[in-house]
């Protein structure tokens, strides 16, 4: 479709109707575990969401790259641990437990200096959390989760749920968002994706990390997309009656070809850019 007026009005706009229905989280659930996971990334997903506007909007637009990523990768967990609630949201807080006794062990072992803190965990408190690992590894080699070995990881990284999933949308969002923000932000070679050198004379350089207009709009409807997918999924699993329109505004934003020709020309200089969508 192409959507005639000022782009950036429409997305703002958009914006902040996401914002208003996202309301429907401030409520109580039932004291279970997927669902603590479920709620839990579902409330982190909107600070981001939340987080990106602010940012986007502000005097270091690029940093707001830094914010999808992760919104991103909520909605990919999210589709992953509804697909067998019980064993995937065990691995999910197994993982949780591995990464703190891997950071427990680090410390340990480099004596690293936390300004006078000292850290201790009850050895039972880490047997526990060793069992919680060993078992949940178990369980998921028995089911074949890609990504989980006999050490390691024993929760798929993003490329390994998009390999289980096997849908075409999810590995759209995979491909296009998650793995095309690591250019990003990372400190890589492709790390300057969201600026451009700019030659000049006497053989010397100059960079700007800005934005084009066009892609600011571009960059937001990504971060729409993303955060309405998630809060479809988070409506259905709670009955929360937001999930209709949280569809129609994927469809409608992940869909639009926006008319930029009204938008100010003077905001910056960029290479690259370009939308995606995590579609439903």
């Amino acid at each position: 479709m192409s959507l005639r007026g000022n782009p950036s009005e429409i997305v703002a706009a958009t914006e902040s109707r996401l914002l208003e229905m996202a309301e429907c989280l401030d409520t109580h659930i039932p004291d279970e575990g997927r669902m603590r996971a479920v709620f839990g990334l579902a409330h982190r997903a909107r600070s981001l969401f939340s987080g990106f506007i602010e940012t986007v909007g502000g005097s270091a637009p690029s940093a707001a790259l830094y914010l999808i990523r992760p919104l991103v990768e909520i909605n990919l967990m999210l589709r992953f641990l509804r697909r067998s609630s019980t064993l995937h949201t065990e691995m999910w807080a197994a993982e949780g437990d591995r990464q703190l006794l891997a950071f427990l062990d680090d410390h340990a072992r480099h004596s690293t200096d936390l300004g006078g803190l000292v850290l201790t965990v009850p050895e039972d408190r880490l047997a526990e959390m060793k069992l919680r690992v060993r078992e949940a590894r178990e369980k998921a080699r028995a089911a074949k989760i890609p990504g989980v070995g006999g050490k390691g990881k024993v929760f798929p990284s993003a490329h390994d749920i998009a390999e289980y999933l096997d849908d075409e949308k999810v590995w759209s969002g995979y491909v296009f968002a998650y793995r095309g923000l690591s250019w990003n932000v990372h400190a890589g070679y492709h790390a300057f994706g969201a600026g451009a050198f700019v030659s000049r004379r006497g053989g010397l350089v100059s960079y700007s990390d800005t934005f084009e207009p066009s892609d600011l709009v571009a960059v937001r409807a990504l971060a729409i997309t993303s955060f309405s997918s998630t809060l479809r999924m988070v409506s259905e699993a709670f009955g929360l009656g937001v999930e209709d329109e949280a569809k129609e505004i994927n469809a409608f934003i992940g869909t639009a070809k926006f008319d930029t020709s009204e938008l100010d020309e003077g905001i910056g200089s960029q290479e690259g850019g370009g939308q995606s969508e995590t579609s439903d």
